[in-house]
């Protein structure tokens, strides 16, 4: 089977998409919110979900649309983990957020 150029790209974007929010299925919030990797406290599924939100809207609505950059915290100079930081924030928060950047209405 072959696809356009575009079709491909947007069938791997949501693959992609369909698989992070399967390695969240079933995690706890203290799993979500638990960094695995000590010298990296922000690297959390739940501030993974987050940082991929904002990444599609740094790409998508930013950059290529040109759309308002300033509610976007990738772009905050100050704190360059910013997009990571998901503290008090429900992991079923976060994934609605993430499927309404990726498909929104």
């Amino acid at each position: 089977m072959q696809a356009d150029e575009r079709t491909a790209l947007i069938g791997w974007l949501d693959l992609q998409r369909q698989i992070l929010r399967w390695k969240c299925d079933g995690l706890s919030e203290a799993d979500a919110h638990r960094s695995v990797i000590p010298t990296s406290p922000a690297m959390t599924m739940a501030g993974l979900i987050s940082h991929m939100r904002w990444v599609e809207h740094t790409w998508l609505e930013v950059l290529f649309l040109g759309g308002d950059k300033t509610q976007n915290p990738s772009f905050d100079e100050t704190d360059e983990d910013a997009n990571w930081r998901t503290d008090g924030i429900p992991l079923k928060q976060l994934l609605a957020e993430y499927e309404a950047q990726c498909h929104p209405k």
